[in-house]
């Protein structure tokens, strides 16, 4: 709409143009559709790992979720949100308890509208690697976790089962 290089410097050529201000403005207005949870891992003192988790809203504005270390978006995001608040879920845990708790939060989640059933997908990082993991690809050479293995652990840490106490049709 505007005639701005969009590989050059936008900014620069938006203040050349007058447009700045109609550009950010029109920004602010722009529904995106969609909410984003960004992480981003820096290095700190003393080789030392610092991670962040970002939101960026419908509209593209960003803010810094808590340091709680978790956060959560979307229709199913209170149930997760919940999840993960009673398993205390926090900074400094293993990778693998924190991935349950992830899956875990996952299916809490599936129990309210519009969410994915049995599509989860993990995004692992270790200092210097990342791995995906997901329904078709459950395990990567490398990733200190395998879907398999959650699911296991999920079975073996879940919650309790109340089928003992049986059904009104006698199953």
């Amino acid at each position: 709409q505007y005639p701005i290089d969009p590989k050059g410097d936008w900014q620069a050529e938006a203040a050349k143009l007058g447009l700045t201000d109609k550009l950010f403005d029109e920004w602010g207005k722009t529904q995106t559709g969609c909410e984003l949870i960004v992480g981003t891992v820096g290095l700190y003192d003393e080789g030392r790992y610092m991670c962040h988790l970002h939101y960026v809203n419908e509209s593209g504005a960003v803010a810094p979720f808590p340091s709680s270390g978790f956060g959560a978006i979307g229709s199913g995001a209170d149930n997760a949100l919940f999840w993960l608040s009673y398993r205390e879920q926090s900074l400094g845990m293993t990778v693998k308890r924190s991935a349950l708790h992830v899956y875990e939060a996952k299916l809490m989640a599936e129990h309210s509208p519009h969410v994915g059933r049995d599509d989860i997908e993990l995004l692992i990082y270790t200092p210097g690697q990342w791995y995906q993991l997901t329904h078709k690809r459950r395990s990567v050479e490398g990733c200190p976790v395998s879907l398999d293995e959650i699911e296991g652990l999920h079975q073996k840490f879940g919650p309790s089962s109340t089928e003992s106490l049986g059904s009104l049709s006698g199953e």
